[in-house]
């Protein structure tokens, strides 16, 4: 895979409002990484590690995220991030959630790539052990070349809040577009179970190639914009292969 697809992605539009955007906000969880809910079916070099900062905020409440993760060694990459999160009344809270990301196939701009994502995310302000854990297939498919690709995911979600628990069905897509050098725009939808879809938008632009990277994106519930909109801007910092 070529540098710029390799490049992880950093959030701050969630173009996805699923994990990345929502979290256990009001749009649904479609469970992905930044800055789009749909992960892609990449990861970092081995050895390398990033720092994902970034700030969430919709009607309900404001968030503010730190996620370091790292790639120590073949195509498996593992993050744990911590936020913090203020509502509108004033009450704080504190949210905590990791991952791990493993490819079966690299992606190239002539192949498709795929793999496994499996991750949990606790509400620590929640009462018992609120929180979700979920699993799920992603794909990413060359519509033409490294210009234009698709990001598939599929998977379940295993929600627990107070007390109850069940397991639903999980999805989201994504159009990512190059617009012009070092910049890429994003479009998805998602959806957990029967819940109605959310959708997002989003940019991310390499500051410094390879070192800095800055997001934002903004989206809502399909159809429920003044309740749901939420928007996320964030930076990502990359290291070189510092494990090596």
């Amino acid at each position: 895979m070529t540098d710029r697809l390799r490049r992880p992605r950093a959030l701050a539009a969630s173009v996805s409002l699923a994990f990345a955007l929502t979290g256990l906000a009001a749009a649904p969880t479609a469970w992905a990484g930044r800055p789009m809910a749909t992960e892609d079916a990449s990861v970092g070099d081995a050895g390398t590690c990033q720092l994902e900062a970034w700030t969430e905020r919709s009607r309900a409440d404001r968030s503010h995220w730190l996620k370091p993760s790292c790639v120590p060694f073949g195509s498996t990459e593992f993050a744990l991030g911590a936020a913090r999160v203020r509502d509108d009344a004033g009450e704080r809270s504190s949210r905590l959630e990791w991952h791990v990301k493993h490819l079966l196939r690299e992606t190239t701009g002539e192949q498709a790539g795929y793999g496994l994502f499996l991750g949990a995310l606790r509400d620590r302000s929640a009462p018992g052990r609120s929180g979700e854990r979920a699993l799920k297939a992603m794909a990413t498919l060359p519509l033409d070349g490294e210009t234009l690709v698709m990001h598939l995911n599929a998977g379940l979600v295993r929600e627990r809040n107070d007390g109850q628990r069940r397991t639903r069905a999980l999805w989201s897509a994504a159009l990512d577009r190059e617009l012009w050098s070092e910049t890429r725009g994003f479009v998805e939808a998602f959806a957990t179970g029967s819940d109605r879809p959310a959708w997002q938008v989003g940019v991310q632009h390499q500051l410094l190639p390879g070192r800095l990277q800055v997001d934002a994106g903004i989206g809502s519930v399909a159809g429920r914009w003044r309740d749901t909109r939420q928007a996320t801007v964030g930076l990502v910092f990359f290291t070189p292969a510092l494990l090596r």
